[in-house]
């Protein structure tokens, strides 16, 4: 159910309001507007405001009413001119004391940068239609209250700027006597980039006995201090508020919002009751909404909510926390907080759980395998925690001693000190040596840096190689088992060994840093039929040389990774191996019977024509079509030029059934070169034609064969129809 609140700026809907403890909890009010018409006032600081009536922020309080106002020397600032209702200068001597006090202090400490309190620009008393009322002016808070904010706050957001803030806030006002008693997040602003505390109509005196009461106010149900039940507050129940506020930054909602929706129906009487039950029994709600990384924060929530005051943290220990004190820990009830009896003394330093544990052994790599093997480690986790300490026996049983085989004894160690560092930080991060990897993305970026400065990634290579990499992504909590598979294959490509294969395999897992949906493209092609297509409508494209990476299709790992990523891992390995052991005709051959298997449609046409016109035996083709370049003399050579002629090749069958009728043109064309007068194979030999009468010749640059083709002497002529 909505309700008002005291607004210090513009408020969208209703809050919780500040009431008193007799109040029926969820009463609205509409009082009189109290200014008809804009005014102007000088406060006792001397600054002179324009009040505007006609920019009310804020109506519906029984406390007060809210007005923007201006300066009258022309600056841009806006202020707000807060009028009090329920406390004027004719209520009672004490309460009117008290206010005079807050006055007092609020103008001497709350316009110091480093006192986090919304400052008092000035304040005096008004004469509104023959009544008189207390003003105060603040700054207009623009941003707003963190309230707006609520469940959008980062524990960065929390731990930098929200609570340094209010912990130094609170500890000034206790340290000059008075206790704020409506800490929660309509109350915090930002104000010059940084988190302020305001709204100080409930803030009271303490008495020398430490002790504050106020029969009058309690502050917000669900917000105040246990012991504000009973009217009585001390510098701890500030504190208790501060652990509600936390908390509905962190979730978005207050802890105790259930139990108010719960017991509406009742009235406010039942639901005090309700929640003064929780707060007895230290019940506290949503703690499983704790991100994991974000686990200490329940220890300072559980700190501050204690029920028994004296046992709530205070600024000394919210400073502690600050500080990343883990033995705080020790100090409230936390059920498995896996934080040490007593801190590890490591490498100069103090570890209070495994996670530091596991941070430490990855900064002291070269260190850390010592206090792994010599059983130190085991020792002191068998005074904390069992499973740990088995698991670190299994480590030393397996990896102190080397087995012998295929892993060196150097990594063989290695393998136990990442797997310690890996249970230690349950799993969140992959290391070797200085580098460190929270996803597969940045491992992604890892190996692309790698690429671009033409270096290896020693770190990404051992962990492929020992299968850690599998290993680690079998425990993250997103895993999907395309990925793992995925994982599993790049391994066994990687160690296959040669250079080209394990390039390919780092392509691949550049892959994984593209968002989720991005699709895997080459050239900008997205799929293998738009890249064959692509690729063939130019004749000379297969065998030009990626400018960038400056190699052929044949030997780019680039493109090889890419094809894994369409699904052809089978064929890839078949083009790797033929990298190591065939020549570089065969190589395109088998590319090119490739693309025919896998392709579709139409684009299998286009790559069987291709293979015929422009392929690795494209030059026969050339050659039969350019025999008038050529004289024949002698009845065999004519007859060889009639039987070259003759063979006929179907650009639409298969390219295997193309290649068994290449291969006539290829003994023919052997025949063709042994009668070629101007042959320099022959002329290199020493060998002439076989008779006076048989030659075969030319007085043709074009028709000389001294051109190198994919390992193969070829006529020139045929540079210039490949255009290569």
């Amino acid at each position: 159910m909505e309700t008002e609140r005291i607004p210090t700026i513009p408020q969208d809907s209703g809050r919780i309001p500040t009431v008193p403890q007799s109040q029926a909890m969820f009463q609205k009010q509409t009082p009189e507007v109290l200014l008809s018409e804009d005014i102007y006032f000088t406060g006792q600081n001397g600054t002179e405001f324009l009040v505007k009536a006609s920019e009310m922020i804020s109506k519906n309080s029984g406390e007060s009413q809210i007005f923007k106002a201006y300066p009258t020397d022309d600056s841009i600032q806006v202020y707000i001119a807060k009028i009090l209702k329920a406390l004027t200068p004719h209520s009672e001597p004490e309460r009117r004391e008290t206010r005079n006090q807050v006055i007092a202090f609020l103008n001497q400490y709350s316009r110091k940068a480093d006192s986090h309190l919304l400052p008092l620009i000035d304040y005096g008393e008004i004469e509104i239609q023959n009544q008189e009322y207390y003003i105060e002016f603040y700054p207009y808070c623009e941003a707003g209250d963190l309230s707006r904010g609520a469940g959008l706050f980062t524990m960065q957001d929390l731990q930098e700027k929200v609570i340094p803030a209010v912990n130094r806030a609170l500890h000034l006002l206790h340290q000059n006597g008075f206790l704020h008693r409506d800490v929660k997040p309509d109350n915090l602003y930002f104000y010059q980039n940084q988190v302020v505390l305001g709204d100080f109509g409930i803030t009271c005196r303490l008495r020398e006995d430490g002790f504050a009461s106020d029969k009058f106010k309690t502050g917000t149900l669900g917000y105040y201090a246990p012991e504000l039940m009973s009217q009585s507050a001390i510098t701890a129940s500030d504190y208790y508020s501060l652990g509600q506020t936390l908390w509905t930054l962190y979730t978005g909602e207050m802890m105790y919002a259930g139990i108010l929706r719960r017991t509406q129906i009742f009235g406010a009487e039942e639901q005090r009751n309700q929640i003064n039950f929780a707060m007895m029994n230290n019940t506290f709600y949503g703690f499983d909404e704790i991100r994991k990384e974000d686990k200490f924060f329940e220890v300072l929530i559980r700190g501050l909510l204690q029920y028994a005051p004296s046992k709530r943290f205070d600024y000394a220990k919210v400073s502690r926390w600050l500080a990343g004190d883990k033995s705080l820990t020790r100090e409230v009830d936390m059920p498995d907080s896996g934080v040490f009896t007593e801190p590890l003394r490591l490498f100069g330093e103090e570890c209070w759980d495994k996670n530091e544990v596991g941070n430490l052994l990855f900064r002291n790599w070269d260190k850390a395998e010592t206090v792994i093997y010599n059983g130190f480690l085991k020792d002191f986790m068998g005074l904390q925690e069992f499973e740990a300490t088995r698991f670190l026996d299994g480590i030393m049983k397996k990896y102190a001693h080397y087995p012998k085989g295929d892993i060196s004894s150097q990594d063989w160690k290695k393998i136990g000190l990442v797997k310690t560092i890996l249970y230690f930080q349950d799993y969140k991060y992959l290391c070797w040596n200085t580098d460190r990897f929270t996803s597969l993305k940045e491992i992604a970026e890892h190996i692309r840096s790698m690429f671009l400065y033409e270096s290896r990634s020693e770190s990404v290579e051992k962990l492929l190689e020992l299968d850690l990499l599998s290993e680690w992504y079998a425990h993250q909590p997103d895993r999907q088992e395309a990925v793992a598979e995925i994982l599993k294959s790049v391994r066994n490509l990687f160690l296959t060994g040669d250079v080209f294969s394990q390039d390919t395999a780092f392509y691949w897992l550049t892959f994984f840093s593209l968002e989720q949906g991005q699709p895997v493209t080459f050239r900008k092609a997205g799929n293998l039929n738009e890249f064959v297509l692509q690729l063939l409508s130019h004749r000379n494209a297969l065998y030009q040389e990626d400018t960038a990476r400056r190699c052929l299709l044949v030997e780019d790992a680039k493109f090889m990774a890419v094809l894994c990523m369409w699904g052809y891992e089978d064929a890839v390995h078949i083009l790797l191996y033929s990298a190591q052991y065939e020549t570089l005709a065969k190589r395109f051959y088998l590319l090119l019977t490739f693309f025919e298997k896998n392709c579709t449609g139409e684009t299998v046409l286009t790559v069987r024509k291709y293979y015929h016109n422009f392929g690795t035996e494209s030059y026969l083709y050339w050659l039969q079509q350019n025999l008038d370049l050529y004289l024949f003399f002698g009845n065999y050579c004519k007859k060889l030029q009639a039987e070259i002629l003759l063979v006929h090749i179907d650009d639409t069958a298969p390219i295997q059934k193309q290649r068994e009728s290449f291969a006539q043109l290829e003994a023919l064309a052997g025949e063709f070169q042994k009668y070629y007068e101007n042959n320099y194979f022959m002329s290199a030999l020493g060998l002439s034609c076989l008779t006076e009468n048989d030659c075969i010749t030319s007085n043709l640059l074009s028709a000389e064969w001294g051109l190198s083709f994919l390992g193969r002497t070829v006529p020139i002529g045929f540079k210039y129809y490949l255009n290569i």
